[in-house]
């Protein structure tokens, strides 16, 4: 079974000027913006979590104001969400890739 493609709220930044040591750079900077933990996902961190964006707020997350865009930063809904894989030691998820060639 397919999984359906997601978008965790993100920021970046272009900058220009000194960056350590006097030298001067240009840079793209990035972030993952974090939120309170759901239900579901607290089980693996109990402070935080990726902003899972909803898709019908794409475009109010990439073109919005800053205050819409704000109150975007909120836990994805649980029951919206599954773990396919959980433990110790785990690094990545191969559930669903079975006909990947």
């Amino acid at each position: 079974m397919a999984r359906p493609p997601f978008a965790l709220a993100g920021l970046w930044r272009a900058y220009k000027g000194n960056y350590g040591g006097g030298e001067e750079r240009e840079l793209l900077t990035s972030s993952m913006v974090t939120t309170t933990p759901n239900e579901l996902t607290r089980q693996t961190h109990p402070d935080r979590t990726p902003c899972i964006l909803d898709p019908d707020d794409y475009e109010t997350w990439l073109t919005g104001t800053p205050d819409e865009a704000f109150t975007l930063i909120k836990p994805f809904p649980a029951d919206r969400m599954v773990i396919h894989q959980s433990g110790e030691g785990l690094k990545s998820d191969h559930a669903g890739l079975d006909n990947v060639g």
